[in-house]
């Protein structure tokens, strides 16, 4: 604040340093990189109308001491998307992807929008996932350093990549998740869903299988006849029902009947072994 009083502030534009100190957690190299944050601030976004306030720049300080993860509250109108601005400048001058998770598709667009001059300012580029509509540009998207989305946006990009092995996100890792309004995530109404509409990958390799299986069990049903219930099976050839209902040695096989038929003179000549034959290529194309 003495600096901002004085007007040396000014004087801290050098944003190659900013970037060497940003692992540094040394009170003052934060409060170099604190500077050069506060002026591109006045410079880029407030158009040199006001500088970051005192609970922004504490606020700020937090987050960067922080090793783990760390719950901000800030009142309404404190300046909230102005320290998710400067914090999310920090981490992206590590050289870390930043994803800036908001409840809302409208102010994550509006805050990437009129903070990109800010981000410029530090060679980091920003961008959008909630008005991507095919991977192509979700592509483009997640090359960016810092994202601003919904966490709809970020569910489904990471779904698309996962499980629809689409090449969305690329090697982007979560590296920094910062959560806007997280009491709104953190409520379950029941309206933090994602679905995706379309065919699961490899399906149509089960649709040999699935049409085997139906035709299999469309074969059978239920007979009902009073107070008794039958499961209808598909019919048996006639052969196969005498086999079934005769007890004579030496027939092992349904077809034995018809050789002994044939040789009755019962049915014609080679019927047995046309049926035969028929019945071997029914059950390669089954193995098959």
């Amino acid at each position: 604040m003495n600096l901002i009083e004085s007007g040396g502030i000014k004087k801290h534009t050098n944003v190659q340093r900013a970037k060497d100190l940003s692992h540094s957690t040394d009170k003052v190299d934060l409060q170099e990189i604190l500077a050069v944050l506060c002026n591109a601030v006045y410079q880029c976004y407030a158009k040199g109308k006001w500088w970051p306030r005192a609970t922004q720049m504490i606020s700020w300080c937090l987050l960067a001491l922080s090793d783990t993860g760390k719950l901000l509250e800030m009142g309404t109108g404190e300046g909230k998307s102005c320290v998710i601005a400067m914090f999310a400048a920090l981490r992206a001058l590590r050289g870390e992807k930043v994803d800036v998770v908001s409840s809302s598709s409208l102010l994550c667009e509006r805050d990437a929008k009129e903070w990109t001059e800010f981000y410029k300012y530090f060679g980091i580029t920003v961008d959008t996932n909630t008005d991507k509509t095919d991977d192509k540009d979700r592509k483009q998207c997640y090359q960016k350093d810092v994202i601003y989305g919904t966490i709809e946006a970020f569910a489904a990009d990471h779904l698309r990549q996962v499980f629809e092995m689409k090449d969305v996100r690329t090697d982007r890792s979560f590296q920094c998740i910062i959560i806007d309004e997280v009491d709104s995530l953190m409520l379950d109404q029941g309206v933090q869903m994602t679905y995706l509409s379309s065919p699961m990958v490899s399906m149509q390799h089960l649709n040999v299988i699935l049409v085997m299986i139906w035709s299999h069990v469309s074969q059978y049903g239920f007979l009902s006849t009073g107070y008794q219930t039958f499961v209808q099976g598909p019919p048996a050839s006639f052969f196969k029902a005498i086999f079934d209902s005769i007890d004579i040695e030496g027939i092992n096989d349904p077809m034995d009947i018809l050789y002994i038929a044939e040789e009755s003179k019962i049915v014609p000549e080679g019927f047995h072994r046309g049926l035969l034959q028929k019945r071997e290529k029914m059950n390669l194309k089954m193995n098959f």
